[in-house]
């Protein structure tokens, strides 16, 4: 019993410092919106999987779209998004507890997103490719 009561806590204080360092870091960023949604929301609707409240793939595109090149700054940090081993670790602690659903998305998927999102700009996207190829050198400077 003792040791049920332990491991449910640990799997709480996990998903609960997930919680708080995805927190931090998205304090930290002020992202442009579209219809009152910051742009984060709408690329959740490049992610493949499905959740309620989730925006379609034509929405994202519409939206990414409108908002334009002022998507750079959190594409070109996105594109950026590395998972740490202690954060993929916590991740998968919390993806095994069955009490909270736990809405995670990993540096790939992220990155995805925002590669989705560079393609939903079209030609506006031209302007990002000074930056996309300093990022491209940095990923070939760290192998």
């Amino acid at each position: 019993m003792v040791n049920g009561i332990g491991k449910r806590l640990g799997i709480a204080s996990a998903f609960l410092l997930l919680a708080i360092l995805t927190g931090v870091v998205g304090l930290h960023h002020r992202e442009p919106s579209y219809r009152g949604k910051p742009l984060s929301f709408w690329l959740k609707g490049f992610e493949l999987d499905d959740f309620p409240g989730k925006p379609s793939f034509n929405e994202s595109n519409e939206a990414v779209f409108q908002i334009g090149t002022n998507a750079f700054p959190t594409l070109f940090r996105l594109l950026r998004t590395k998972d740490s081993d202690f954060k993929q670790r916590i991740a998968r602690l919390a993806r095994t507890q069955h009490f909270m659903k736990v809405h995670y998305v990993a540096a790939d998927g992220q990155r995805w997103a925002a590669r989705q999102g560079f393609l939903a700009l079209g030609k506006v996207a031209k302007y990002a490719v000074p930056e996309l190829e300093r990022i491209d050198q940095e990923e070939i400077a760290r192998g």
